[in-house]
C-alpha cells in the first residue's frame, strides 16, 4: 500500500490550521489582559460580519425548503416554478433553487391576487331539488 500524498492546497490548509491552533494556545500566555481585550475588540466586528454574511437571505433554497418557508405544499412551489410565477435563481441538475427574496415576492403577489382580483370558483350545486338529467335517479323517475 502506498501512502497518500496530500495536495499543495491540503498541506497549506492543514499547516495554516496547525499554525492557528498554536497561535491560539500561545496568545493568552504572551499577551496581558489589556492586550487580549484590545485584540478581541478589533476581531469582534470581523466575526460579526462573517456571521451575518452566513445568515443573509441570499441563500438558495430547494423546493421543499421554499415550501416550508411559505407554509405551502411542495407541489404548490413546483407548480409556481413551472408556471413561471416563482423565479428560479439556479438549477443543480434538474433541481431548481429559489432565493428567499423570490419567495417573498411570490407570496406578496399571490396574496394580492387572492384579495379580490381573481374570481372565486363556485361549486355546482346538486341540491336544487331536481335530480340532474343524467343521474340514475332521473333515469328511473316516472312522470306519472
Amino acid at each position: 500500500m502506498s501512502a497518500r500524498v496530500p495536495s499543495s492546497n491540503e498541506s497549506q490548509g492543514s499547516s495554516a490550521g496547525r499554525l492557528l491552533t498554536q497561535l491560539a494556545r500561545l496568545l493568552p500566555e504572551a499577551l496581558d489582559d489589556d492586550a487580549l481585550h484590545e485584540l478581541a475588540s478589533r476581531l469582534i466586528p470581523h466575526l460579526e460580519e462573517r456571521q451575518s454574511a452566513g445568515s443573509r437571505e441570499d441563500r438558495l433554497l430547494t423546493a421543499a425548503e421554499a415550501a416550508e418557508r411559505a407554509a405551502v405544499n411542495v407541489e404548490t412551489v413546483r407548480r409556481a416554478i413551472r408556471a413561471g410565477d416563482l423565479r428560479v435563481a439556479a438549477r443543480i441538475g434538474r433541481s431548481a433553487r429559489v432565493s428567499v427574496v423570490a419567495i417573498d415576492d411570490w407570496l406578496a403577489k399571490t396574496v394580492r391576487t387572492e384579495e379580490g382580483t381573481r374570481p372565486r370558483r363556485r361549486r355546482r350545486s346538486t341540491r336544487s331539488g331536481q335530480p340532474h338529467e343524467l343521474s340514475l335517479r332521473a333515469a328511473f323517475m316516472t312522470d306519472d
